[in-house]
């Protein structure tokens, strides 16, 4: 698959994760597969696993291992705009008590003056806008 279109299908299946089953094929299918500019949406997924446990440990095993992950990758590739779309996305989501929300406004203004040069399909590009608030 091209590089192109592989961003597409991926950055489409990451939108629709919003079931247990459909995240956990998500990381199935990716997890050996993911390219670099593919695994910050592996990452955001591992951390979304939180949300269908209702082990507090691993809840927060599940967020913190997806964390560090995204955090390393971002500090690797601080101009990547799914990375920095993806850590937006969490830390707008993120319960206030993980104390993980300190790059919003950094990551969203990143994003407004790179995306339009970037080469982000232009589909992905108006769902990330929207998911982060910048169109309605």
């Amino acid at each position: 698959m091209e590089q192109d279109n592989y961003m597409m299908v991926l950055r489409s299946e990451f939108h629709n994760t919003n079931t247990e089953s459909k995240l956990t094929a998500f990381l199935t299918k990716y997890k050996n597969d993911v390219r670099v500019d593919g695994k910050p949406y592996l990452y955001c997924g591992i951390m979304q696993m939180a949300n269908y446990t209702m082990n507090p440990y691993k809840k927060l095993d599940y967020f913190n291992k997806g964390k560090q992950a995204l955090e390393t990758h971002i500090s690797k590739y601080p101009q990547q705009i799914d990375a920095r779309y993806v850590r937006a996305l969490i830390q707008s989501k993120a319960p206030k008590i993980l104390n993980y929300y300190q790059n919003i406004q950094a990551d969203i203004s990143f994003i407004k003056k790179n995306i339009q040069e970037s080469d982000v399909d232009e589909k992905s590009k108006s769902t990330m806008l929207y998911q982060i608030g910048l169109i309605k």
